[in-house]
């Protein structure tokens, strides 16, 4: 689903504001490309099945970068983010990962939890109600035209 420009907006700003409150670091390029990833995957979730197969390759190309430097870049900020972060917002996230492993988690795991997150607070937030709504409005659509 396209989102028009104050649509992406709000949206991106909302995985910003989780990103940032979760202790993840805005100066790495890996924060915007994961700020991408947690976008593209709530408008198709067909992403998370195929990481570096779709996702990568599409913000690789909006940013003018390859698919594996994403790939790298997200890994370094999640790592950053899992040792120096704000744990107690970490652990209200990941806190079953956090006990189960000493590593971060992978790409895959940041991006559905920061996806869930994200779509909890849209629900939350009035502003954004009826952007989600779209969002899962098209979904529908999608998915009954398979």
């Amino acid at each position: 689903m396209d989102l028009d420009d104050s649509n992406r907006v709000e949206i991106l700003e909302t995985a910003t504001v989780i990103l940032l409150n979760m202790g993840f670091p805005a100066r790495q390029k890996g924060y915007r490309y994961l700020r991408e990833a947690v976008l593209l995957v709530a408008q198709e979730p067909v992403y998370m099945a195929l990481l570096t197969k779709m996702l990568y390759p599409k913000i690789a190309k909006l940013y003018d970068t390859t698919d594996k430097q994403v790939e790298r870049a997200i890994r370094s900020t999640i790592e950053a983010a899992w040792k120096y972060g704000n744990h107690k917002e970490l652990n209200e996230v990941f806190g079953d990962l956090r006990e189960h492993i000493s590593d971060r988690p992978t790409n895959k795991q940041v991006i559905g939890r920061l996806k869930v997150r994200m779509e909890n607070e849209m629900l939350e937030n009035e502003w954004l109600k009826e952007s989600f709504r779209k969002i899962q409005e098209s979904r529908r659509i999608r998915e009954r035209s398979y």
